[in-house]
């Protein structure tokens, strides 16, 4: 359906392997993401009841005190945590345990979501061999710093930068008019300036080339995935006798 997507997921078969867990305030698992490049597998999993998001682990009689509304006017707390495997022409970077909060916010003026990163993950390892035949060391002597110290600089800057507000992401949805989709996602962030950072965007740019072709498809998903949940929205509403 979106052959541009399909062929930067060609490229990138094998190097990507992310699970991400979402927990509510009360450290229950609300919600599971994870994707393998390396396996073509994508999973999404969470639980819907009554208009109720229920943890994963828990019992299905709906209830407010065991879920989570997201469609009342109100702000929910959560944190996601991730671990993302990388394998950067055959330089292996694992990043275990980046914890970030996240804000979910709807209310009359659309809905509101917030992701800001407040400390660097658990743990970073490194290794294999870059362009599989560089070790280590010899790129922690070009470089000269090492991949893992490098990698947790990175997460570090992000997290005290903006005047120690951390790297932040938000999602708004604009009130929604006849015909018309709308939504604005924005990010601030301060990243650390070297060799690294570089040379991550010009693998980016080799790996989508038809950059323009890639765009166009991801707005045409945004859209389809914003009008099915649009729609739930109002479905739900509905039911409950909502105006």
């Amino acid at each position: 359906m979106y052959p541009e997507i399909g062929a930067v997921l060609d490229v990138l078969k094998g190097m990507i392997y992310f699970n991400g867990r979402v927990f509510d305030d009360q450290d229950r698992l609300m919600g599971m993401v994870e994707f393998d490049s390396a396996e073509d597998l994508f999973i999404l999993q969470c639980r819907v009841l009554g208009g109720l998001l229920l943890p994963l682990n828990g019992s299905r009689t709906a209830g407010s005190s065991i879920g989570i509304n997201l469609t009342d006017q109100a702000l929910t707390q959560l944190y996601a945590e991730f671990d993302i495997h990388l394998n950067m022409v055959g330089l292996h970077l694992n990043v275990l345990s980046l914890q970030v909060p996240i804000d979910y916010q709807l209310n009359g003026g659309g809905l509101h979501l917030e992701a800001c990163l407040l400390q660097p993950p658990d743990t970073v390892q490194a290794d294999g061999r870059a362009f599989g035949f560089l070790p280590l060391w010899l790129i922690d002597i070009l470089i000269p710093s090492n991949v893992e110290k490098i990698t947790s600089d990175f997460f570090q800057t992000l997290a005290m930068g903006n005047d120690g507000q951390g790297g932040r992401i938000e999602l708004t949805g604009l009130q929604r008019a006849p015909l018309k989709n709308s939504l604005l996602i924005s990010a601030d962030a301060e990243a650390l300036s070297n060799g690294t950072i570089k040379l991550g965007f010009n693998l980016q740019r080799r790996f989508a080339t038809e950059q323009m072709k890639v765009i166009a498809e991801l707005k045409a998903f945004k859209e389809q995935l914003w009008n099915a949940f649009y729609q739930d929205y109002k479905k739900v509403k509905k039911e409950r006798g909502c105006q």
